[in-house]
């Protein structure tokens, strides 16, 4: 496993959101509450949105906390399009949504239905790579993946790392306990 240079902070951060949320071990069941900052943000129609994508195309390792952590800090669960092409609540780059789009039935990348499912799949996919990677998807792996793709993860370039730590850095705040 790569080894990645933590702050205290991170540290504290990773494992305190870890802990509450069970990555790593975190199944899908609708038992497992959410609990994080981003949930407590989430309008009710996204957390509708979010926990039927979670149920139907979650996998291990992908919460309902990780999902609204990214949407809220990519989003704040709006329908926007940033300058880099990005779209809607969970921000898909175009080239995403074509390719898990169809996967999931979904038709409306503004659709806080059809962005959670494809975020999920995203998400689930990068867990997979991870995972034959020879890498544990906990929280801080998932979000470094959702950032700047499982194969950055797997294999670090130590002049990127700093980069994508301060991109996973509000992700994981999102993530923390509320």
């Amino acid at each position: 496993m790569p080894h990645h240079p933590l702050t205290r902070s991170a540290v504290l951060t990773v494992a305190a959101a870890a802990a509450v949320i069970g990555v790593g071990s975190c199944s899908t069941a609708a038992a497992d509450q959410p609990t994080s900052v981003a949930w407590d943000h989430a309008p009710q129609e996204y957390r509708q949105a979010i926990d039927s994508a979670v149920d139907e195309y979650g996998c291990t390792g992908i919460s309902r906390d990780i999902i609204a952590a990214q949407m809220y800090t990519d989003s704040r669960f709006q329908a926007v399009e940033s300058p880099s092409g990005a779209r809607g609540p969970a921000q898909l780059i175009p080239s995403q949504w074509d390719k898990y789009a169809p996967t999931v039935k979904a038709t409306d990348i503004n659709s806080p239905v059809d962005s959670s499912n494809v975020l999920v799949a995203v998400n689930c996919d990068n867990v997979q790579e991870l995972r034959a990677g020879g890498i544990d998807p906990t929280l801080n792996n998932v979000m470094e993946a959702y950032v700047a793709g499982p194969r950055a993860v797997i294999n670090p370039i130590p002049q990127h790392y700093k980069d994508i730590r301060a991109n996973v850095a509000p992700l994981l705040d999102a993530a923390r306990p509320a």
